[in-house]
């Protein structure tokens, strides 16, 4: 006959031997990728070391920027870039009024159409994309002229009565690479009084607004020389004044431009501030199931605590997310883990840090690294808070034993 109350001992026996063997025994230690030790985004993904001196980081850091040799501009270039300093060009959706000097049938507000022409009476289409409202009234002149319309140049006034929406291509060191259409207006938007009056002011069509649509620079971009490229020429721009909230060239753009925003191959801690042309914060996937709280929900993790500021480093995000503190000789020495990818290669990287440790460290700073966008942050509980969990099963298994022994 069925021996019930060996069956219960022999399990028992089992269920200490293993929990007791999990709960001593410590995880074994993830290994950092070789792209961590090697060719790291930002130092601070490294190993842990306690002996390694506060600005060593630092230091490390800026060695492995890639020195960029000096800018080198072409006279072709260089005029290209006064032009944006002076008058702007036209492009494809902005309207403009047309005034001919004793002429009402060919005066009138025009729009600069998909080819990036405008299109009067009797004329064929006349290119205005790129052009400034006075290179395009002197180009009307000598097209009114050719066909027979004039004998002498008329007086022209050409001026610019809105801006419309335009769409641009960003790509190189920013977070999403892609087209973006820029001063898109809703009907709302739209002043009647504003719109009976000559001349529009679009800031949404500047350099760095593009760049924001892009989610902003990643932090190892080279804002020194961004490229901006139309209709074949490419000027360079410096916006490092802009993001430290002094004026700087930041040209208004017409529809087609094309803007690189190239990488100095090391990680920059300036650019992970929020700023005119970084991004303002970020989503971190997060997970804190820990000891007391059963949940998420429980910890009180909520939007705030998955939406940091750019800028936030893990030990933050950590202290957002409920896994600092505690009782400190049962749940305060946790481990947390990040998990990261290279902006660049994709690879995905793993950083384990043991909180109190770190906190605790006077270089702390070299080992706290910024999040950066679809970060995952984990935290493990203690060891105390695992032997009491196991006990706490333990208990479960006891108990039908106990109720045998009271039965017999």
């Amino acid at each position: 006959m069925l021996n019930v109350r060996a069956l219960y001992s022999n399990k028992f026996i089992m269920a200490v031997a293993s929990l007791l063997a999990t709960s001593c025994a410590s995880l074994p230690a993830v290994e950092h990728s070789t792209h961590i030790q090697e060719n790291y985004y930002q130092f601070e993904y490294r190993a842990y070391d306690q002996d390694l001196p506060r600005e060593q980081s630092m230091v490390d850091n800026l060695a492995k920027c890639t020195k960029q040799p000096p800018v080198q501009i072409s006279e072709v270039t260089y005029l290209a870039q006064t032009s944006f300093n002076r008058e702007n060009p036209l492009s494809h959706g902005d309207m403009i009024e047309v005034t001919i000097d004793g002429d009402d049938f060919y005066s009138g507000d025009y729009i600069v159409d998909a080819q990036g022409a405008i299109n009067l009476k009797f004329l064929a289409p006349l290119p205005a994309a790129n052009f400034t409202p006075n290179q395009f009234s002197q180009s009307l002149g000598q097209a009114l002229m050719a066909a027979d319309h004039y004998q002498t140049l008329p007086r022209i006034s050409v001026r610019v009565k809105d801006l419309g929406a335009v769409r641009v291509h960003v790509t190189g060191a920013v977070f999403q690479a892609g087209p973006a259409t820029l001063n898109i207006r809703k009907s709302e938007d739209l002043n009647e009084k504003r719109m009976r009056t000559v001349g529009d002011y679009a800031d949404g069509r500047r350099l760095s607004t593009a760049i924001q649509f892009a989610a902003g620079v990643r932090p190892d971009a080279d804002i020194k020389r961004i490229e901006l490229k139309r209709f074949g020429v490419t000027t360079i721009h410096n916006l490092t004044k802009l993001h430290e909230g002094a004026h700087a060239d930041d040209p208004l753009l017409i529809a087609g431009d094309e803007i690189f925003v190239p990488s100095t191959g090391c990680f920059q801690k300036d650019l992970t501030s929020p700023g005119p042309i970084t991004r303002a914060g970020l989503k971190v996937f997060i997970s804190n199931l820990t000891a007391p709280a059963k949940s998420n929900s429980a910890s009180s993790i909520g939007l705030d605590d998955r939406e940091f500021p750019y800028g936030t480093r893990m030990l933050e995000a950590l202290v957002g997310m409920n896994c600092v503190g505690g009782t400190y000789h049962t749940n305060a020495r946790r481990h947390a883990t990040l998990i990261t990818h290279h902006p660049v290669s994709k690879e995905t990287l793993i950083v384990n840090r043991n909180i109190e440790q770190i906190i605790r460290a006077e270089n702390r700073d070299a080992f706290n690294p910024v999040l950066m966008p679809g970060d995952a942050l984990a935290c493990y509980d203690s060891r105390i808070t695992n032997i009491r969990d196991v006990t706490a099963i333990l208990t479960e298994a006891i108990s039908p034993l106990t109720y045998i022994g009271l039965r017999r």
